[in-house]
């Protein structure tokens, strides 16, 4: 099939989730990613079809045969963390969202995934702490800085995680002082 076919496709496959024709978009995923199973954009159109239509396991399953052949992607790394929490399993989640950070140190969207499982595990001062990077990749020094004094309230007699916390807050206190 050429490349422009598949791409027509591709968009029948997002506009069939975002028009509620759902069923049809996993079939037309299905044939897409047996095509190019290789192809990320692919593989995430037929795991969010499945999630659509209500398949969250077969998604799931979608996603870590993905991991397995490209383990740093932080594409497919934020998807399958995202699909992780949903279903209610944060803890699996971090290391796959460790693993995107690896390869993308700098995302955002990442450090808002890490956020969301430390806070869904009950780990307020880390999540406040993936949050404080989330507004700093932003641009949002101040409120970088307002997260990291939250997650220094929640911190629960870790020295190591203070630590890392005061260090990191002195450092974008540092930035957000011009002309020193």
């Amino acid at each position: 099939i050429p490349e422009s076919a598949s791409a027509g496709r591709y968009g029948l496959v997002l506009t069939g989730l975002r028009t509620g024709d759902q069923n049809q978009s996993v079939e037309l995923a299905l044939s897409l990613r047996a095509q190019s199973p290789e192809n990320i954009f692919y593989v995430v159109g037929l795991a969010e079809s499945l999630q659509a239509v209500g398949n969250l396991n077969g998604a799931l399953k979608v996603l870590a045969e993905a991991m397995v052949m490209v383990p740093d992607d932080p594409v497919l790394a934020s998807y399958y963390a995202d699909m992780l929490i949903k279903a209610g399993k944060p803890d699996q989640a971090k290391p796959v969202i460790r693993a995107g950070l690896r390869a993308l140190p700098y995302s955002r969207r990442l450090f808002k995934l890490l956020a969301r499982a430390e806070g869904e595990l009950g780990r307020t001062a880390e999540s406040f702490q993936a949050l404080a990077e989330y507004h700093y990749l932003s641009g949002d020094l101040q409120t970088a800085l307002a997260k990291l004094t939250a997650a220094l309230q929640h911190v629960q007699a870790s020295a190591y995680l203070t630590a890392s916390i005061t260090a990191r807050r002195n450092e974008i206190l540092l930035l957000s002082k011009p002309g020193e």
